[in-house]
């Protein structure tokens, strides 16, 4: 869920700055005026002090706005490091043209997933998607690090022709989960099933999600979950975190618009 997303974004630049000496600097939010916006932003603005940083602007344009202009302005003048932002598909498109329309780059955009892990994000975009970093819950890179992942994606890609996204493979995950509990119940009674799935306790290395594992807690939420980040780089998602599972280096920061190739 978001609390546990933007918990992900906060600790990762807690870490960027410990192992890697990266400092995020001064930050900014862009986020759509929707229930899920506003709610990402003030996960944001009650997180940022627990992680000692300071969010110097907040942002907020009309959710399917056909221009941003004055926002873009509004963000180039504050100059920031880092924009953290939470945009759907078409006005994710629409920032990254006219951030370069504007001439406006900060250190690094720290995207909220949503638009910017749509498949026409990179599409349509082109090399100005790159170095973006985004979450995500799953990426296909991770298989270097974990076998089973290209193994399940090799079955599903031979049936469908298409790899696993965030999204169905957490499906899949979701039908392993309930039926090792079927098969630890031993019978198909509702009850029983419902207390194999309290008791489960299913390790990582069994899962094709980047999760410690999965464990219930009283609420039914996963405790052993948890996001990734993934930068852009010649069009394709890398995982950068958590840093003990990234196939790659964070590129930070982003080359200005007139150094790219």
């Amino acid at each position: 869920h978001d609390d546990l997303f933007v918990h992900n974004a906060f600790e990762f630049l807690r870490e960027l700055e410990a192992k890697k000496g990266i400092k995020p600097g001064n930050i900014v939010t862009l986020n759509e005026n929707g229930l899920w916006g506003t709610e990402t932003t003030k996960l944001q603005t009650k997180l940022a002090p627990e992680y000692k940083l300071n969010i110097a602007k907040q942002v907020m344009y009309p959710a399917k706005t056909t221009q941003l202009t004055s926002e873009v302005q509004t963000l180039k003048a504050a100059n920031p490091n880092l924009v953290l932002q939470s945009s759907y598909t078409a006005d994710a498109i629409l920032s990254i043209k006219t951030y370069k329309e504007l001439g406006f780059l900060p250190d690094m955009i720290l995207a909220n997933n949503a638009g910017f892990t749509d498949t026409d994000f990179v599409k349509t975009l082109g090399k100005d998607a790159d170095y973006v970093i985004t979450r995500e819950v799953w990426a296909l890179d991770l298989a270097s690090r974990n076998p089973l992942i290209k193994q399940v994606n090799d079955l599903f890609n031979s049936r469908y022709k298409v790899n696993f996204t965030g999204n169905s493979s957490r499906t899949f995950t979701g039908l392993m989960v309930m039926a090792d509990a079927i098969n630890r119940a031993g019978s198909t009674d509702p009850e029983a099933i419902r207390k194999a799935l309290v008791a489960t306790d299913m390790p990582g290395n069994k899962l094709i999600m980047p999760w410690k594992g999965v464990k219930f807690d009283a609420t039914g939420q996963n405790t052993l979950g948890q996001g990734i980040l993934t930068q852009i780089i010649d069009g394709k998602y890398n995982t950068v975190w958590p840093f003990n599972l990234a196939s790659r280096e964070v590129v930070w920061p982003m080359p200005k618009w007139d150094q790219r190739k």
